[in-house]
């Protein structure tokens, strides 16, 4: 399903967001992932992680999510963003490009975070690493809220509502990314989707440029299958502890 609207991938040509004061002092935040990335195609950082093609990547920088980005600032806010899936810092680096300096980023596994943040890019305070699953993020931090929430595993349509109810701030510029699964607990096959904090779908694509969307399973759901699921990954529900 394809909605009206501006499209998810972000015209070559238009400009980056001003900078804030925020975005001046906040320093600098680096994944070496980004520079390997490619267009259409995935590869493995670690036994864990996928580094998801560079179109997908494209969709955060979306010209809807770079208004709300730029509207929150406006307000005087700094906004904030939690990063499932963080996995080598791909995805957050494009977050805090885009002038979301306060993210928690979450990856059950720290594998590729240590190795293109820790160790071959530049960490920064303002970004907090937790591994651990997004199930036990949340079970320890219940009153958390955020102005964006990015999914960079598949997940099903009905988890995805219940965190864009639960965990958005009640503001007309929050929102929640996610690829969602096209039929409840099907893998091979999803929609890029963009909800509000009421779990309305704003956007659907079902391709994003020249790339089919399919993203690695949520791993925390029973129903999870193939080669990035327990027993083939190191996977264990809720063995990792706050870091």
């Amino acid at each position: 399903m394809t909605s009206a609207g501006a499209p998810f991938i972000t015209p070559a040509l238009e400009p980056a967001l001003e900078p804030t004061p925020d975005d001046t002092t906040a320093g600098t935040f680096k994944s070496a992932g980004l520079a390997l990335k490619e267009d259409s195609t995935s590869f493995t950082a670690s036994r864990d992680t996928n580094i998801s093609p560079g179109e997908a990547y494209s969709t955060i920088s979306s010209p809807l999510i770079k208004s709300s980005v730029s509207s929150i600032k406006q307000s005087g806010r700094s906004p904030s963003c939690v990063d499932f899936g963080a996995g080598a810092g791909v995805s957050t680096q494009i977050l805090w490009d885009l002038g979301i300096k306060s993210i928690d980023a979450v990856d059950w596994s720290s594998s590729a975070w240590m190795k293109y943040v820790s160790e071959l890019g530049v960490p920064n305070a303002l970004v907090k690493f937790y591994e651990m699953d997004d199930s036990r993020f949340l079970s320890l931090h219940p009153d958390n809220r955020y102005d964006f929430i990015v999914f960079n595993f598949a997940v099903n349509e009905s988890k995805a509502k219940l965190y864009a109810k639960k965990y958005l701030l009640q503001s007309p510029t929050s929102l929640l990314l996610a690829p969602i699964n096209t039929n409840e607990d099907y893998w091979l096959k999803q929609n890029y989707v963009l909800m509000d904090f009421s779990g309305k779908i704003i956007k659907s694509e079902a391709e994003v440029g020249a790339w089919s969307v399919q993203f690695q399973p949520d791993v925390t759901e029973p129903t999870c299958s193939g080669i990035w699921c327990p027993p083939f990954n190191t996977f264990v529900p809720n063995k990792n502890q706050l870091k």
